[in-house]
This record gives C-alpha cells, sequence and structure tokens, in this order.
C-alpha cells in the first residue's frame, strides 16, 4: 500500500525516530531507505521542514487533532516548492502516544499552475473591462455570472457585482427583458449562436432611441455541456443614426443628377461612400469598395494641387460649406467639369476630415460659359482688329496719296534725265571738232562735262531715280496690302482669292520675319476661289506666320541658327484647299503639343502674345468654316500648320 500511494509516507514513534517510509519519501529526501529507518525526522527532512512537522507532531502528542497544513520552501534552484503536509496519530493510549504517520506530497506544480491561472484571470479582467464592448456571461435562467465594467455603467450600476445573480427584468423594461431573455434561451436551447445582431435598448436623453450589435453563443463547460450563454454588444446608436442619415441622403441623390461622396483627407481621400449616381461618371460603387480607387485619383492632374489646399485651408479655416469648381476624369478616360459641394462633417482626433461631396456635372454649362467667353474674347478682338483697321485704311488712304506723287516725279525725273543725257550725246556729236568756233565749244563742253563729272552722274542718277522709283513701288505695294488686309469684309461667307489674301498677309507681317527668316511661297495659281470669311481667315494665316517667327527668333537668339525659313503652300486637296505654313523653328514638345490650341495657353514669354491666337484660329477654321486645322512638330526641327478650308458651303 505504501508503494502504491504517490504521496511520501512516513511512520515515526513518539521520540520521532523514522520506524518505516515509503519510496516516494526516499526519493523526497534523497535517501535509502535503510538511511531512514532509525533517523530522527530531524536529521532526514529539510530543516524547516523538520522544524513544521516536528512541532506539529508533538502538538498531536499533546491531544491536538489531526494537522494538516502547506509548506513552501527553496529549493536547491532557489525556486518556491510548495508541499501539503497531513500528521496523524495511528495508536497509542490516551495518556501515551506510540506512533505517528504523516504524508508530505509536492504540490509546487499545483500551485505554479493555479498562479498562472489567477493571472491570466486578472488579464481576462483587465481585458474584458478596458473593451468598449459590453462583456458579460450569464447561467441558463439568464442571470449574470460575469460582466464588465462597461456593461455595469450603461445599466447604472457601480459595479458589476452589483449585475452577478441578476437579470435584466431588472433593469430593463419588460418588453425589451423578454426579448432578451427568450434569445438567450433560443441560444442555450438549440446551442447555435447569434451573431451580429442589431437591437434596439431604449431611447438617450434626447429621445434617440439606442441600438446595439450584439452576439450571443453558448457557454460549454469541459464536459461539452451547455451551462449558458457569453454575450458581447457594441453601442451602434450613432453610427446607426449616420447610415440612416446616409441612407436618406442617398434615396435624396439617387433621384437627382448629382452623386455624393463621403470622403476623408486620408491618403488622396478615401472613399467611404458614394452614390449610385455616381453611373453618371460611368462608375459603378464597386469600383470605390475596398478602396480601390481613391478620389483624388479622379482629378485632374493639373486640378488636384488647388483642389487638395483649397478644401483642407477651408476647414482648417472651419467653414462647414463651399464650392469649388473642378475636372473629373470618367470612366471612359475623358474628363469632364464639375461643381463640388463640399460639407465638413466631423474633424477627428488624429487631425483628419470626415466630410461629404455633392457632386453636379457642369460641363454644358461650363462649355456654354466658356464659349461665351471666347466670343467676348472675339468680339473684343474683333472690335479691336476693326479699329485698328480702319486707323490703317486712313493711314493708308493718306500715305497712298503723298508716294503716288512721288512716283509720278521720279517716272518724270527717270525720263527727264534720260532725255538729258540723250541731249547732251546729241550736241556733242553734232559739234564739227575742225571748225575753230566749234571745237572750242566743244572744248568748254568736255571740260565742263569733267569738272561735273558728267560721266559718272549719267550713270548714277539713272540708277538712283530707278532705285527710289523702286521703293516707292514697295511702299505703294504695302500699302494696298494693309488696305485690303484691313477690309473685314461683307461679314458673310463669300468667294475670295485665297491666294492674295496669304501674299497681302505676309506683306503685312514683314516686320515680324524680315530680320530672322526668309519667307518662300509655293502658291497653286489654279486655285480661283475659296468660300470664307475672309478677315477671319487672314487673321488665321497672320497669327500662324508670326508665331512661325516667333519660333524661329527663338532658336536665332540662341544662337542655333543664323537665319531661318518660313515657307507657305497652297493647294487643292480632293474637296478642300489647304493651306500650310511650315517653319524651322525650335517645335514643340509632347506637352505642348497636347495643349496648344487651348484658350490662354502660351510658351511665350510675359507680355509677347495673348494665348488666343491659336484658339481663335481653331475656333475659325473648324467651327466657323466647318474645316480642319491640324499640325506636325518635332523639337528642334520646326512645325507645320494645316489649314483645310471646304471648297463648298453646306
Amino acid at each position: 500500500m505504501l508503494k502504491s500511494v504517490p504521496s511520501a509516507i512516513f511512520c515515526c514513534g513518539s521520540d520521532f525516530s523514522i520506524l518505516e517510509v515509503n519510496t516516494q519519501f526516499c526519493d523526497l529526501v534523497g535517501k535509502s531507505r535503510e538511511n531512514c529507518l532509525g533517523n530522527s525526522l530531524d536529521s532526514i527532512l529539510p530543516e524547516e521542514m523538520a522544524e513544521k512537522v516536528t512541532s506539529s507532531l508533538s502538538t498531536l502528542a499533546n491531544g491536538g487533532a489531526c494537522s494538516e497544513f502547506e509548506l513552501s520552501l527553496k529549493n536547491e534552484e532557489g525556486d518556491d516548492a510548495h508541499f501539503a503536509i497531513n500528521l496523524q496519530q495511528i495508536d497509542g493510549t490516551e495518556t501515551r502516544v506510540e506512533r505517528f504517520v504523516g504524508s508530505l506530497q509536492d504540490i509546487s506544480h499545483l500551485r505554479k499552475k493555479e498562479g498562472s491561472l489567477i493571472a491570466e484571470h486578472e488579464l481576462l479582467r483587465t481585458v474584458i473591462d478596458i473593451l468598449p464592448a459590453f462583456i458579460y456571461a450569464k447561467d441558463t435562467d439568464s442571470k449574470f455570472i460575469i460582466a464588465n465594467e462597461v456593461l455595469a455603467g450603461s445599466m447604472g450600476c457601480g459595479s458589476c457585482d452589483d449585475l452577478i445573480g441578476k437579470t435584466d427584468f431588472e433593469f430593463f423594461p419588460h418588453k425589451y427583458a423578454i426579448k432578451y431573455y427568450c434569445d438567450e434561451q433560443e441560444v442555450i436551447t438549440s446551442g447555435r449562436p447569434k451573431i451580429n445582431i442589431q437591437e434596439s435598448f431604449g431611447f438617450d436623453e434626447n429621445m434617440e432611441p439606442m441600438w446595439l450589435n450584439t452576439t450571443k453563443v453558448p457557454l460549454i463547460n469541459s464536459s461539452g455541456e451547455i451551462v449558458g450563454i457569453v454575450g458581447s454588444g457594441m453601442d451602434i446608436s450613432k453610427q446607426k443614426r449616420n447610415n440612416d442619415k446616409l441612407k436618406e441622403l442617398q434615396e435624396i441623390v439617387d433621384n437627382s443628377h448629382s452623386c455624393a461622396f463621403l470622403l476623408s483627407s486620408h491618403d488622396n481621400w478615401i472613399v467611404n461612400f458614394c452614390s449610385n449616381t455616381v453611373s453618371i461618371f460611368g462608375y459603378e460603387v464597386e469600383d470605390f469598395s475596398n478602396r480601390k480607387i481613391k478620389f483624388l485619383e479622379l482629378v485632374h492632374p493639373d486640378d488636384v494641387e488647388n483642389v487638395s489646399n483649397e478644401t483642407i485651408d477651408s476647414f482648417n479655416r472651419r467653414l462647414v460649406n463651399f464650392t469649388l469648381e473642378y475636372r473629373i476624369r470618367r470612366k471612359d478616360g475623358g474628363y469632364c467639369w464639375v461643381e463640388d459641394h463640399k460639407h465638413l462633417r466631423e474633424v477627428c482626433e488624429d487631425g483628419s476630415y470626415l466630410f461629404q461631396s455633392l457632386i453636379t456635372d457642369i460641363t454644358a454649362r461650363y462649355e456654354v460659359k466658356q464659349e461665351r467667353d471666347e466670343m467676348e474674347i472675339q468680339l473684343r478682338q474683333a472690335q479691336k482688329l476693326e479699329a485698328v483697321g480702319q486707323l490703317a485704311a486712313g493711314i493708308a488712304h493718306e500715305i497712298n496719296t503723298p508716294i503716288q506723287f512721288i512716283s509720278d516725279n521720279l517716272e518724270f525725273l527717270m525720263d527727264s534725265a534720260k532725255d538729258y543725257v540723250s541731249f547732251h550725246k546729241g550736241v556733242v556729236d553734232q559739234l564739227d571738232k575742225s571748225d575753230p568756233i566749234q571745237g572750242e565749244i566743244f572744248s568748254k563742253l568736255e571740260k565742263l562735262a569733267e569738272e561735273l563729272d558728267l560721266e559718272f552722274l549719267s550713270e548714277e542718277v539713272p540708277m538712283a531715280i530707278s532705285q527710289s522709283l523702286e521703293g516707292a513701288h514697295r511702299v505703294r505695294d504695302i500699302v494696298q496690302a494693309m488696305k485690303e488686309f484691313s477690309h473685314p469684309g461683307s461679314g458673310d461667307i463669300s468667294q475670295e482669292d485665297i491666294n492674295k489674301a496669304i501674299r497681302n498677309t505676309i506683306t503685312v507681317a514683314r516686320n515680324e520675319w524680315k530680320y530672322v527668316a526668309d519667307v518662300e511661297t509655293e502658291l497653286d495659281e489654279s486655285i480661283e476661289s475659296v468660300p470664307v470669311y475672309i478677315g477671319p481667315i487672314k487673321q488665321t494665316i497672320l497669327n500662324l506666320i508670326v508665331n512661325a517667327a516667333h519660333a524661329i527668333e527663338d532658336r536665332v537668339k540662341a544662337g542655333e541658327i543664323e537665319k531661318g525659313k518660313i515657307t507657305i503652300r497652297s493647294r487643292i486637296v480632293e474637296d478642300s484647299v489647304e493651306i500650310e505654313v511650315e517653319d524651322t523653328g525650335k517645335g514643340m514638345s509632347q506637352e505642348v503639343a497636347e495643349r496648344v490650341f487651348d484658350p490662354f495657353f502660351t510658351t511665350k514669354e510675359v507680355g509677347k502674345g495673348t494665348g488666343q491666337g491659336l484658339s481663335m484660329a481653331y475656333d475659325i477654321v473648324v467651327r466657323k468654316h466647318k474645316g480642319k486645322l491640324r499640325f506636325n512638330s518635332e523639337e528642334g526641327i520646326g512645325t507645320t500648320f494645316i489649314i483645310a478650308l471646304p471648297l463648298t458651303v453646306e
């Protein structure tokens, strides 16, 4: 029997000498049975244990009851060792004890496990008390057996202990308590959990309904029996109210022509919500699920910085509502103009903003406004050109009359000079040198001609008059070109000599190109007339020539070339007349080429150009004449613009 008992057993006499031990005792004290028998407990047991055991045995010998106690010692490794000790007498008389029996059981592992369980319990208790959710456990009668501080506080209790042993009927109105009870009993009876169930639990001080998201699962013991439930809940009243408002907002927006977004200022504006009307931009709500697309990724790259900065700056200034206009990308890749009404909903603890955007596509309205603005610009430009044209026509008219006088007088002087030379030669040839009188006259004439250098004058005067006459004719041509260029036309489309318009425009623009380029023309003289609004077309050709001259001027100033070339061609291509303006300027980069027809876009230095030349040219050719305006450009090589004007009017 001693060998089969797991505890260490010893038997001793009244003098505490050992009479019998089992193997487990020998293992505990580290001695053999032979070394234990007959020796005193004081010499066998550890000192502290021997002192406690012999003291307890003395108490038994004096009539004390059975002694049971625990003893903690330090083992050889310095760790705590725990023993459960039981001592009792086994025979003797009323006045004399014959023998004692004692059991020593090492319970260190039990105490260690118990300590771990206590620590785990304290940790679990701490965790459930700091969680913002309601945590509890109930028995099969739906009485609380565990609850955390959050639940106790929400139910008006001073501590969780005030809940233990009580039911919901003591805290909630009957209609709520009976529902909770039935749900819990269903879980206990069926063994099936209820997960993420929304349930009402009364009203707050503002009479707003309060809601919980609850989970209830069976509480199962080590035998597999259901002995209650474990539940958790989270107050979702605010979230549910927000969701309800969002649903209302979504219903309103879904029946409108606008799209609503709920955005966070984090990381390119995370999309927390978007209405179904996002389809007006070609997207589906699913495109924004799991944050696949972030809102600023939709904004036109040129607008991102301004939209982001304006929004954050407005929120920093505590503006709750404001409006922006910018471009966003449709799903098909195109861009549209939108009007964005922003509303600040919340400033988060981390300093970020939660806000909503109600976005309306205003592309049509913007295009109308842009077209109106362009028309106003063109009207002002046309009025300015008309005024300049009238001034130029008046100046040209005033210049034309004296130039005509000069030309006529130069023609007269040219004829007179020729006649004078002929007269002098005739007189000299008629004189008889052998005749003394005529010979003397001849000598005097020769001497006078030599003094006056008449031979030189006879050659140079006609040449000077001829050059002056050529200059006068050039001035006349320029004046005539100015008069024709400045003529606005009838305002209606008419058949015009396009080659003549090109030549006049080249003449008028001469001051722009004569120092930096040579102009060559390759005009198809078989072109008779073209139906055009002649004033706008001349303005378009002028803009292209001036732009070409400026592009070449940049290369000349940079020292890349001494002088460039502008080549202007006209030709018939199928049912259109094409006018081509080719230059050897600096060409355009891909970025510039993509924006070259945008209003107010220019690469010229401040004060040079208006940024309207090419956008107006595009409007004149494409919209007004139903033609085409295209270009080819290569950086460092040059650019060619091609105007295609239809030969027939629709």
